[in-house]
């Protein structure tokens, strides 16, 4: 009876922790991963005394994963993630292969999410509206070589207000460096973008027309993928938000696709200044 009884009470603390965990997985992570296509077609989760790990993979049958072991995790590290370029290039061809995007829906979307619209994505007063129709193949690619990163954008249709431009790719190339603890995105030249195919200093010259939509792209993308980027630690959401904010310790891009990027505990030093309820549920890039 004093077993029975015990198991009773337990079950009774228990139920409801149980039920708004199982809640809170359905309705704020797998739901909205399997609207966008994005929930993974692998999702294996372990823990240990003092450890928390989560393996997944996304890639459909006619999509490639990655073909090496990841490196290995940062020891000292309190949280770490160690993502292949293949799942953000998986997850773009699920979402965005020959889907066009507005300038409306794109700042509708980031005020829903925020509430804010970053300066570098506000609308420039002097452009008309704006919209990308992404390529059918390869709409987005990240690719991680050793010590940068290179993302490519692919568009087969272009509009400015009335105006139509053909294709057009766009892409930037950062390398990583840390210096005094702290780790920063800096860009390699200039934004680029040409039509696909298309051969720098080469005999081809560009068309009138692509050349107009070239200054267009320059202006925007100039401004959205700025020179120097600051990576600002980890401020952390709810009831975890007193461990954070957790300072980048670590960030790697290897040749083989992968990055590895390791978050050390905050300095016992620092001092709140903000409650839970105000941190935002992600780290955030600050571009200057």
């Amino acid at each position: 009876r004093a077993r029975e009884k015990v198991r009773q009470e337990f079950e009774q603390e228990t139920s409801a922790a149980i039920a708004d965990a199982s809640r809170d997985y359905q309705e704020k992570f797998r739901k909205p991963l399997r609207e966008r296509g994005w929930y993974p077609e692998l999702l294996r989760m372990s823990t240990t005394s003092d450890r928390l790990a989560v393996v997944a993979r996304k890639a459909l049958t006619d999509q490639i994963a990655a073909f090496t072991d990841p490196p290995a995790a940062e020891a000292d590290a309190v949280l770490g993630v160690r993502l292949h370029e293949t799942v953000v290039n998986n997850a773009a061809a699920i979402t965005l292969a020959g889907r066009t995007i507005t300038q409306e829906f794109v700042e509708e979307q980031l005020k829903e999410r925020d509430g804010t619209l970053p300066e570098s994505l506000a609308s420039d007063p002097d452009q008309p509206p704006w919209s990308i129709t992404f390529a059918k193949r390869k709409p987005v690619e990240l690719d991680a070589d050793d010590g940068r990163v290179k993302l490519t954008i692919r568009g087969s249709r272009y509009t400015s207000g009335e105006r139509s431009f053909p294709a057009m790719d766009i892409w930037v190339t950062y390398r990583i460096e840390s210096n005094g603890g702290v780790t920063r995105l800096f860009r390699d030249g200039e934004v680029q973008i040409y039509p696909p195919g298309f051969e720098p200093g080469g005999e081809e010259k560009l068309s009138v027309s692509e050349t107009s939509l070239r200054r267009i792209l320059q202006k925007r993308f100039g401004r959205v993928f700025k020179e120097v980027v600051d990576i600002e630690p980890l401020e952390l959401p709810g009831e975890l938000a007193a461990a954070g904010p957790l300072p980048l310790h670590r960030l790697v891009a290897r040749r083989d696709g992968w990055l590895a990027a390791g978050w050390r505990e905050k300095d016992p030093t620092a001092t709140e200044t903000t409650t839970a309820e105000e941190l935002p549920a992600a780290p955030q890039l600050v571009a200057r």
